[in-house]
């Protein structure tokens, strides 16, 4: 079986998913729209052959899924959109942060970013508000069913991700295997930030990033004793990737 082939499996098998149905989640499959990708933010970026995986949080909840279609970016878009110009402003900001590290997504209407596979930590679609959490047999689920097997898959040289979410669900899928990751499954992000990059099996390094978003960027200012602008303080931990990526 070849990566491609991998893949498809991949995909049928979150088609095929209810391990959280108990929890009211809902994968794509059952909602419409399904994009035909492992998760719905890999329509974004889907390279097989990444050096770079991106993992985000939830993708959405249920209501706002149907209402946009499916759609990461519902709005039509020109190279020269600003934040605002975005339905969400982290996907400008996401956008951003790739071409920090030279692995330019594109535009989130479509397919792009050679050298990047974006996904998200959890698959299925919760219930309730955009806000809500996620209960943590939910991320386990996910994080051992399909992001594992994703990662093993592509074998990317760097696992970057965008929150305390996917970053809990990284350690989580690897703390057998890493016994001194297994601790900081319950620490707080702050201290998993501080304290990455984290070696993971195959080779792979694992740097836990803030989130884009503007309280992300918020978070991030607040962790600096200087008090250094949170948005170039962002920019600046995505550039210490570089001598791994080049």
């Amino acid at each position: 079986m070849n990566k491609q082939e991998a893949y498809q499996a991949l995909v049928r098998l979150r088609m095929a998913c209810s391990l959280c149905v108990a929890h009211g989640y809902k994968n794509q499959a059952e909602l419409g729209y399904d994009t035909g990708e492992v998760g719905n933010y890999s329509a974004w970026a889907n390279d097989l052959e990444a050096d770079v995986l991106i993992v985000a949080q939830d993708f959405s909840n249920q209501a706002i899924y149907v209402r946009d279609k499916g759609l990461i970016e519902p709005r039509q878009l020109s190279e020269d959109a600003r934040p605002g110009d975005y339905s969400t402003e982290t996907n400008f900001f996401l956008r951003e942060l790739t071409k920090v590290i030279g692995r330019d997504m594109g535009l989130p209407t479509h397919a792009g970013g050679k050298g990047v596979f974006l996904t998200n930590a959890v698959l299925c679609l919760k219930p309730g508000a955009m806000n809500a959490a996620n209960p943590a047999k939910v991320i386990a689920n996910c994080g051992a069913r399909f992001l594992r097997p994703l990662v093993e898959l592509i074998q990317p040289k760097v696992i970057v991700t965008l929150g305390a979410v996917p970053a809990r669900s990284v350690l989580m899928a690897y703390a057998t295997d890493v016994p001194e990751l297994a601790p900081l499954r319950k620490a707080a992000f702050g201290i998993v930030c501080r304290q990455g990059p984290y070696h993971l099996p195959n080779g792979t390094r694992l740097y836990p990033m803030y989130h884009p978003g503007r309280l992300g960027q918020s978070q991030r200012q607040r962790a600096e004793p200087t008090g250094a602008n949170g948005w170039e303080l962002m920019k600046a931990d995505w550039r210490r990737m570089n001598k791994l990526l080049k």
